[in-house]
C-alpha cells in the first residue's frame, strides 16, 4: 500500500490520463504550476530574505496557508512512544532519507487486510506510466476501512508529527501490486506538482506498506 500526506492547503489529485497535477483547497489561489506568486504574496526584499529567500518564502505561505484560519490539531503519538524509538526513526529519516520499520503490525492484522484489500484487485493501471501490469486501487479508504491502523498507527504518526506542519492532510492511499513482465516505470518525484525551486524542505511525505 502506498500513502501521501501533504502539508496543509495543497492536495493532489489524479487526472484521467493517470497524469497529477495539483488542486488549490484555497478557490482564492491561482493554479498556476509555473509560478510562486500563485500561491504566496511577494516578498519584501530585506537584509534577511536576501540571506535566506527560502525560509522567507516558506515563512509567508505558512502564514496564508488556509489552513491556519482553523485550530490547529496535534496527534499524540510521540508521547504514546519511548523517545528513543522516535528519536531513532527521525534519526534514519535525516540521515538515510527514509526509514524501514519492521513488524508494524501484527500477522493478524496483516491477514486482515490483505483478505479486504485482495477482492479490489480486478484490474490494472490505464496507461504505461502507471503500469499496463500493475493493479491499482485508489481511494482505498472508501472501499475499506482495514487499512485504518497502516493510516493512523502512532508510528507513523509520530514521525509525520515532526516532518510536517500541523494539520497536514492525507492526500492518497492507494494500493498497488506490480505483476510479471512490467516495464519500468520512468524516474519522478511524487511533488512535482508543487511550485518553488528545488531543493526545498519536504512540504509531502510518501510511506509504503509491504506484506
Amino acid at each position: 500500500m502506498s500513502t501521501n500526506v501533504d502539508t496543509p492547503g495543497y492536495r493532489s489529485t489524479s487526472l484521467h490520463d493517470g497524469y497529477r497535477t495539483r488542486k488549490s483547497t484555497n478557490p482564492k489561489r491561482v493554479d498556476n504550476s509555473n509560478d510562486i506568486d500563485s500561491i504566496v504574496a511577494k516578498p519584501t526584499v530585506t537584509d534577511a530574505t536576501k540571506k535566506n529567500p527560502e525560509q522567507h518564502e516558506f515563512n509567508t505561505y505558512k502564514d496564508q496557508d488556509l489552513a491556519n484560519k482553523y485550530k490547529q490539531t496535534h496527534s499524540s503519538a510521540s508521547k504514546s512512544l519511548p523517545a528513543d524509538v522516535v528519536k531513532a526513526d527521525l534519526h534514519s529519516v535525516a540521515t538515510q532519507g527514509y526509514v524501514i520499520i519492521e513488524n508494524l503490525v501484527s500477522v493478524a492484522e496483516v491477514q486482515k487486510v490483505k483478505s479486504a484489500c485482495n477482492d479490489l484487485l480486478d484490474h490494472t493501471g490505464r496507461n504505461d506510466f502507471e503500469g499496463l501490469k500493475t493493479q491499482r486501487v485508489y481511494a482505498v479508504l472508501s472501499k475499506t476501512r482495514a487499512i485504518d491502523r497502516l493510516v493512523d498507527h502512532p508510528r507513523i504518526l509520530a514521525l509525520l508529527d515532526n516532518l510536517l506542519m500541523p494539520n497536514y492532510l492525507l492526500s492518497q492511499a492507494q494500493i498497488i501490486t506490480i505483476l510479471p513482465d512490467e516495464t519500468a516505470q520512468s524516474l519522478h518525484t511524487d511533488d512535482e506538482f508543487y511550485p518553488g525551486r528545488r531543493p526545498r524542505k519536504g512540504l509531502r511525505r510518501g510511506y509504503h506498506v509491504g506484506y
